[in-house]
């Protein structure tokens, strides 16, 4: 996957930092080592800490304490960004809108968290108040503080420190020990499990820093956390039996990508990884491909759910191409390779290169006798080959007319090998999700190994400069 985006400022980098790069611990009496210390359990399945994922008998979501990969189903998931970005991103379930505190040690007049110090939580998944997105509080600290004398937020309070709140939200979700999620949105963001202190145990997270979230402090109490818009479908909608989220989101026939769309990329200033879920009708699915497609599709449910879904990976997406934007090929049916009949000199005033012709004049329509004596009038169109070209025309599964809107696909034009005014009909079958014009050539045609029916139909179909005229028909 591709990311092509501005790096971040730093400082939420430097304020988790302390929990991955551990150094020697200092000795003294009051030091507690993160390697010998206890580790708390953790559980994101239960019916307390989960919404989405809750572990029952029949879906073998992970045990208590038991590592989780996220980087399987159902934790990854693939959508379309704005514009029809195909994007990548986690699902770390429904979070509320308040951030949780975390505290971050600095010793006076440092401008760094304490070399060594884990950051220090109070809630974990399950507890009353846990929230994978977490309010950033500078603590500070003496300036000969030993990293790791405090472990928990009542020895933070009991010291009587002073608590700067900051305008910082993070995302770390707390997760088991051993758990790996690999995918970042930058390959300069740290993927692996950073540690922290949970009233006196280690506690493991994940940092993800695709973009740094910045808050207007309320007087009081902890901030909200921003959030952007999201859209999708299931395979069976939330007001039918088993719909919603149990039967999953509905996919491009047996592939991973859905037709979720975000409204905002971290490039984006409106950027966000806590997602207001909107659900659209799993109907208009084959209809949505970006944000505006997204918002003219039948909506069922706004503000379903908030989750933290953090964006790991972008490149671009395989668009529909706009036949009114598009190049258009340069035709010439009078050049030496072309032509046979009609070849362009300095004499005959044969039309240029891509200059509209007009069929409706000599030499190209001729008066001529039928069979029984009656007056006929034809066009020609040169000499051509007895052997056919092949031209695809798009079908939907279990559709017997073309794609609405797409073109029909040809590989050759007068003068190349091979071209010819008769073109013999391949049906083309793409999903049914398919978008006109997503596909423009052979090569995307055969690449997407769509299934291909060759006909028995030929067709006349004479390639011409655009503008060119031929108004009589039999």
């Amino acid at each position: 996957m591709k990311n092509t985006f501005f790096i971040l400022p730093i400082v939420a980098i430097l304020i988790l930092a302390t929990g991955c790069k551990e150094e020697e611990i200092p000795e003294g009496p009051m030091v507690v080592d993160p390697d010998e210390a206890p580790k708390v359990s953790i559980d994101r399945f239960s019916q307390d800490a989960g919404t989405l994922f809750v572990r029952d008998a029949s879906n073998d979501l992970p045990g208590p304490n038991q590592p989780v990969d996220f980087d399987q189903s159902p934790f990854i998931t693939q959508g379309f960004g704005p514009d029809g970005e195909i994007v990548q991103y986690y699902n770390f379930d429904v979070q509320q809108i308040t951030s949780a505190p975390i505290f971050v040690l600095f010793r006076e007049g440092e401008s760094i968290p304490v070399t060594g110090q884990l950051n220090i939580i109070d809630v974990i998944p399950g507890d009353e108040g846990y929230n994978d997105f977490w309010h950033v509080h500078k603590v500070n600290v003496p300036a000969d503080y030993v990293a790791n004398s405090m472990t928990s937020l009542t020895e933070i309070m009991q010291g009587n420190y002073v608590i700067e709140r900051t305008n910082m939200i993070v995302n770390c979700p707390v997760v088991p020990e051993g758990s790996s999620a690999e995918l970042r949105f930058r390959q300069t963001e740290n993927n692996g499990l950073i540690r922290g202190w949970y009233r006196g145990q280690v506690v493991y997270y994940f940092s993800f820093e695709e973009k740094q979230l910045t808050v207007n402090l309320p007087a009081e109490g902890h901030p909200e956390v921003p959030v952007s818009e999201i859209r999708v479908s299931f395979n069976v909608n939330p007001d039918e039996p088993g719909g919603g989220p149990p039967s999953g989101f509905k996919t491009e026939g047996e592939s991973s990508q859905t037709h979720n769309v975000l409204q905002t990329l971290p490039e984006n200033s409106g950027y966000s990884p806590l997602w207001d879920v909107d659900i659209y009708d799993n109907a208009d699915f084959s209809q949505v491909f970006d944000w505006v497609t997204a918002l003219q599709a039948n909506l069922l449910a706004e503000g379903a759910a908030l989750v933290n879904c953090p964006v790991v990976s972008v490149e671009e997406g395989n668009l529909p191409l706009d036949p009114d934007m598009a190049s258009e090929a340069t035709i010439d049916r009078f050049n030496e390779s072309a032509g046979t009949l009609f070849v362009r000199d300095g004499s005959n005033g044969l039309p240029e290169a891509n200059a509209p012709v007009d069929f409706d004049q000599a030499p190209f329509i001729t008066q001529g006798l039928d069979p029984e004596g009656q007056i006929v009038l034809y066009y020609n169109f040169d000499v051509q080959s007895i052997v056919s070209a092949p031209i695809f025309v798009l079908f939907k599964e279990g559709e017997s007319i073309p794609v609405e809107g797409q073109l029909n696909i040809v590989d050759v034009i007068p003068g190349d090998p091979g071209y010819n005014d008769f073109w013999h009909v391949h049906k083309v079958t793409v999903p049914s999700y398919y978008r006109a014009n997503t596909v423009t050539s052979v090569e995307e045609i055969m690449n997407s190994n769509y299934p291909i029916e060759r006909t028995n139909l030929i067709v006349n179909c004479p390639v011409v400069p655009k503008g060119s005229t031929a108004s009589l028909r039999f």
